[in-house]
């Protein structure tokens, strides 16, 4: 069951796509269609061969009445297509997000798939070839994916891209990549570009966490596990009321301060983020060596006493650059071209 805020999320997206549908698509369908006919195929992108570090899970489904379904394996990745009957020409393509090095790379609908169906849109997605944080090269198996479809099925009129948190971030790359082949983008809580400063950017998280729950610099560094720093140390401390309270109210402050739905976000992803953080701060991936925290009144506690008290996570600089590599943006989005 979808909680109220995937429902407004969900809705957002409904709305979106349907207005963008409208206004791609004009008044004389019949138009754009003879456009895209004209338009040549572009030179197929080139993806990885085999999957990278993970199995790829069986992609078959069933297709909803009235719609036929497409799946099998493309490079190193699986796939999922479904056509409807009465296909109108239009394509969305959705992105699916960081799997938390999962063994297996997955793929599924995305959950507005009823509604496109019954639009006339047709939908693709894919398992990707890694289950890592790969924004960069998700984009350019998404763009894969649409070669697949224009040659199978002709090329569409109108497609766009659409992802969610890493999917999300992919969909901004895309939108700078591919005007060829997409024609609008939305991106839903995707950073915008995986710079150094983003990949880095969880350890103010860890470090709001482990302040509230009583952790000493010397406590961390004199640890080898951090999974079990986190997991036996940390998250039972922060169980205790007021110590949780003061968590919440550093990471709201570090985050711009009290807003419309601050809490409710902080709550729907604090598990999803401590269990990335155990990766990501155990690799050497987030750091805060250099950060001069400033906090609001809300947080209980004074900037000078949090900057003296706070836990400092040194990077991994060679696996930082190696991470952030093709996954950058420029802001010159092209689309459509």
């Amino acid at each position: 069951m979808t909680s109220r805020l995937e429902q407004r999320m969900l809705a957002l997206i409904a709305v979106t796509l349907a207005a963008a549908s409208a206004i791609a698509a004009g008044s004389q369908l019949a138009a754009a269609d003879t456009t895209a006919g004209d338009r040549p195929l572009p030179s197929p992108v080139d993806v990885r061969p085999e999957p990278d570090g993970a199995t790829l899970g069986d992609p078959a489904f069933e297709p909803v009445l009235g719609a036929r379904a497409d799946f099998g394996r493309l490079g190193g990745a699986v796939y999922q297509v479904e056509v409807p009957k009465n296909w109108n020409r239009k394509l969305v393509l959705f992105m699916h997000g960081f799997e938390d090095l999962r063994p297996e790379a997955e793929v599924g609908p995305p959950d507005f798939r009823r509604y496109l169906i019954a639009q006339g849109i047709a939908w693709g997605a894919s398992s990707f070839s890694s289950t890592s944080l790969i924004p960069g090269r998700a984009a350019d198996e998404m763009a894969a994916l649409w070669d697949y479809f224009a040659r199978a099925y002709g090329r569409p009129t109108r497609t766009y891209i659409n992802g969610f948190s890493m999917g999300g971030m992919a969909t901004h790359i895309a939108a700078e990549r591919y005007p060829d082949r997409f024609d609008g983008a939305l991106g839903l809580c995707g950073a915008a570009g995986q710079t150094t400063a983003a990949v880095t950017g969880g350890a103010d998280y860890f470090a709001a966490g482990a302040y509230a729950a009583g952790v000493t610099q010397q406590q961390f560094d004199a640890t080898t596990d951090i999974g079990a720093l986190i997991g036996d140390r940390i998250l039972p401390a922060l169980k205790e009321p007021q110590a949780h309270q003061r968590f919440e109210d550093i990471v709201v402050d570090l985050t711009g301060g009290p807003r419309p739905f601050a809490r409710e976000g902080f709550r729907h992803d604090e598990e999803t983020n401590w269990r990335r953080l155990r990766i990501s701060v155990g690799a050497g991936l987030v750091s805060n060596v250099d950060t001069d925290y400033r906090l609001g009144p809300d947080s209980g506690v004074t900037s000078e006493q949090f900057n003296r008290a706070v836990v400092r996570v040194r990077p991994n600089d060679e696996l930082v650059r190696t991470f952030v590599e093709g996954n950058e943006t420029t802001g010159n989005i092209r689309m459509p071209s």
